[in-house]
């Protein structure tokens, strides 16, 4: 198997069997599932809003830094939280791993890492289908 290897910066490296980061190695066989989410937005959003509402509430009572205050930093804040991203990996042998890091760097990692195991295991099957010898799909349409 050729072990072509796809670095993303800031230590993780994703190979066709390995994910290596500074401080781990985990076999690609050993995964079942992978994830990419933005965990701070789930906080910062809400709070850029809540505080938001509050500076349009008291706007005449608010002098120009405290409306700066009350709308820009949580709107920055927030545009810095969805630049965040964590790398969850999960099987049986691997409880809940996660790499934090760049929301856009971890999520072409994650691309690489579903093509490793699509090579690994094959595309995903329809349940309904068969395989001929050539390796095509034969499909059959269930009468409902």
């Amino acid at each position: 198997m050729n072990d072509r290897s796809r670095n993303f910066g800031s230590g993780l490296r994703v190979t066709e069997t390995v994910i290596s980061t500074t401080r781990q190695t985990l076999l690609l066989r050993d995964i079942d599932h992978v994830e990419c989410r933005r965990p701070l937005m789930l906080m910062a959003i809400p709070i850029a809003i809540g505080l938001g509402l509050i500076a349009l509430r008291f706007i005449d009572l608010l002098t120009a830094g405290e409306l700066v205050l009350l709308t820009v930093v949580p709107a920055v804040l927030a545009m810095a939280a969805s630049q965040v991203g964590v790398l969850r990996l999960h099987s049986l042998s691997i409880r809940n791993e996660m790499i934090w890091g760049p929301y856009r760097t971890l999520s072409k990692a994650r691309v690489a890492i579903e093509a490793g195991m699509i090579s690994r295991d094959g595309p995903p099957r329809n349940p309904n289908c068969t395989t001929s010898q050539n390796d095509t799909q034969i499909c059959t349409q269930r009468e409902v």
